[in-house]
């Protein structure tokens, strides 16, 4: 087993709070893309491994694309084929950097919370009340603070997802 600390920017102060808990091993969240990116390059996959080597971090896992990178395969929209093509390539160029793990999300809505409340050590947790998501279903969607999740045109049922999750991944796994 790896501990792995996850880590949403590259920047030093995150590496060094890093081996100040000891950890050995990244998981890098790469945060939003500009629409138009075609692929995520191999440069920027290296260059990003290099940084964590240099910081005395090995860089195991990319936290998921964002998801505009692949929205329109979340709702089986035209366009699709493309950004899965898209993916596929970045996952290849995630091979030849030598990092072999992606953590990927299929939450095309985003994820759902009602609120935040304090927890343990006063750390931020996400919860969801059912009673209040009802009253305003649009206010427990994640891009009500500052996310580009949106609501789709049309409701979707249960079997449509899974079918479109079933497409993306008869093609992406291979």
């Amino acid at each position: 087993m790896k501990i792995a600390l996850g880590l949403g920017h590259v920047d030093d102060e995150a590496a060094r709070f890093a081996r100040q808990l000891g950890v050995r091993h990244a998981v890098w969240g790469m945060g939003e893309l500009p629409q138009d990116t075609a692929c995520i390059e191999l440069d920027v996959l290296l260059r990003a491994r290099e940084f964590f080597a240099e910081a005395g971090l090995d860089l195991d896992v990319l936290e998921g694309f964002p998801h505009t990178f692949y929205h329109k395969a979340m709702f089986g929209q035209p366009g699709r084929d493309e950004e899965i093509d898209r993916v596929c390539q970045s996952i290849n160029n995630m091979g030849r950097a030598g990092i072999h793990v992606l953590s990927y999300q299929w939450m095309p809505l985003g994820g759902l919370s009602t609120d935040v409340v304090r927890g343990r050590g006063g750390a931020g947790e996400r919860r969801f009340d059912l009673a209040a998501a009802r009253r305003s279903p649009a206010a427990a969607l994640d891009w009500r603070t500052g996310s580009t999740y949106r609501l789709p045109e049309r409701e979707y049922e249960r079997e449509e997802v899974w079918e479109h999750l079933t497409y993306f991944l008869e093609r992406v796994v291979p």
